[in-house]
């Protein structure tokens, strides 16, 4: 492992998000464009985190992490909203209409809120060294520090957006496997949870980089396997969902 690790996993980040691109302006693939923007946000977390070396400690650095750590909190919901979206694509009643659409709804647009005012709310970070890569972190373990005389940093601020986001997505992600046969984005989700069980002093962020890859793979090929050109879903960040009115094929009943 080293820089070169996270220079692969932005690359392939980037390919998920030009391959995101390309299924919304072809197919209008339900959540697609969210996924374009969650996938080039995890390409440019693990891009600064590759190049820290590279750059130096410093202003310079610091400020590129304090954008990796506003990423970091608002990429969570941004897939939530993109799996509600898949979601109403392969038409699951019990998400796509009633309550339960303005639950999912109300909770995404809570933990976005909660994941910007964090953000904005600033991190008091520490450099952190790992296995030739350097990076700015709110927590820093003694086995990451970059000299002998750095003091201790743990961030007492729990990522509650990300928690939730993630469970959020592993439910949606059941249910579409109950009803539609699919299981790749709660198996994603599952792999996400496992990555977050491997010692962080030890690993830092190479698992947990690698399950978001996986994650974003899962989100493409789902939202591919969902896409409907015929349901006329217009796609865009801060826009609301809409169907066409269409005539009821099999298939939805």
């Amino acid at each position: 492992m080293g820089p070169e690790l996270y220079y692969w996993y932005a690359s392939a980040q980037a390919l998920i998000c030009v391959s995101a691109l390309w299924l919304w302006r072809s197919k209008r693939a339900p959540g697609a464009m969210l996924i374009a923007l969650a996938a080039a946000m995890l390409a440019y977390e693990s891009a600064v985190i590759g190049v820290g070396h590279l750059i130096g400690p410093g202003e310079t650095l610091e400020t590129l992490n304090l954008f990796r750590y506003g990423i970091f909190l608002t990429t969570g919901p941004l897939t939530a909203l993109a799996a509600l979206r898949i979601s109403l694509a392969a038409n699951i009643r019990s998400i796509s209409t009633g309550p339960g659409r303005m639950i999912c709804r109300a909770t995404i647009t809570l933990l976005l809120a909660y994941g910007l005012y964090v953000a904005v709310g600033g991190f008091a970070l520490e450099p952190a060294c790992l296995d030739g890569t350097l990076r700015y972190a709110a927590r820093v373990p003694e086995t990451q520090y970059c000299s002998v005389d750095q003091v201790a940093s743990n961030s007492t601020r729990v990522p509650i957006s990300l928690i939730v986001s993630d469970i959020l997505v592993a439910i949606i992600g059941a249910i579409i496997w109950g009803k539609r046969s699919w299981p790749w984005l709660f198996v994603a989700s599952i792999a996400v949870f496992a990555a977050a069980k491997f010692p962080y002093d030890q690993f830092g962020q190479s698992i947990s980089n690698a399950s978001a890859l996986l994650w974003m793979l899962a989100f493409a090929i789902t939202s591919a396997r969902f896409a409907s050109t015929s349901a006329s879903t217009f796609d865009t960040f801060g826009s609301t969902l809409s169907i066409a009115a269409r005539r009821p094929r099999s298939q939805d009943l």
